[in-house]
């Protein structure tokens, strides 16, 4: 697609403003974007500051490194955190909203049984962020090799959280599928309050997008006015 999918603009943002922005809005306490590829020119384009919590930047060299590698180095990055669960994120689903994290949240607050993994579903398939609660650290970190995040994911137990946003199972992985879903966005746009992006109602290789995010115990599910709805 000529860039990074972490700078593919979507109205005024990038897909990687949305997702930071859409998870802080929803009650995220701290933020780890895990980048490679072209890691310099897409710090660059993005400030996050101001925005109500914690972020950090974190480098995967490994450029033949699997998709659990960069969770892992994000969920690494977070271990000296106390957390309630933690969420996470490929870059290239532009579409998911602050109301899909808040749904999941409130699953998951909501929830007593033994599960600790929250998925959302449209129409009956999966799609992103997956939420998971604390205790999931350690079994994606202590993964054994050729192992994957779905094997920790499927061990966890899963409880399906059904939305109405058809954008948490739509990824971008052609040049096709970024204009299809940029006019999808533009389609949708609504105005957010405090300078945050507009939201929505509804490159790279995938294993540097990943955005672990963590909530603390005592946050809420809903920051209104500093992001997208």
């Amino acid at each position: 697609m000529g860039q990074p999918k972490a700078l593919l603009r979507f109205g005024n943002w990038t897909a990687l403003d949305l997702a930071v922005r859409n998870a802080i809005a929803a009650g995220v306490g701290r933020v780890v974007v895990v980048i490679g590829h072209r890691a310099e020119e897409i710090r660059a384009a993005h400030t996050f500051t101001g925005l109500g919590a914690e972020f950090t930047w974190t480098l995967n060299r490994a450029a033949e490194s699997e998709q659990i590698d960069s969770l892992r180095m994000g969920l690494r990055a977070l271990e000296r955190d106390p957390l309630e669960a933690f969420l996470f994120q490929p870059v290239d689903y532009p579409l998911v909203t602050r109301g899909d994290i808040e749904l999941l949240i409130q699953a998951h607050r909501g929830h007593s049984g033994p599960e600790r993994v929250f998925i959302p579903t449209y129409g009956g398939e999966r799609g992103h962020p997956v939420l998971c609660r604390a205790r999931m650290r350690e079994v994606f970190l202590d993964l054994p090799p050729g192992k994957t995040a779905r094997d920790a994911i499927e061990a966890g137990g899963i409880v399906h959280v059904e939305v109405q946003n058809p954008g948490v199972i739509e990824d971008m992985n052609t040049p096709d599928d970024y204009r299809r879903l940029r006019e999808v966005f533009r389609s949708r746009q609504a105005p957010a309050g405090n300078g945050g992006p507009e939201g929505t109602k509804g490159g790279s290789p995938p294993a540097r997008g990943f955005l672990p995010g963590i909530l603390r115990p005592g946050q809420g599910g809903s920051s209104a006015g500093k992001g997208p709805r």
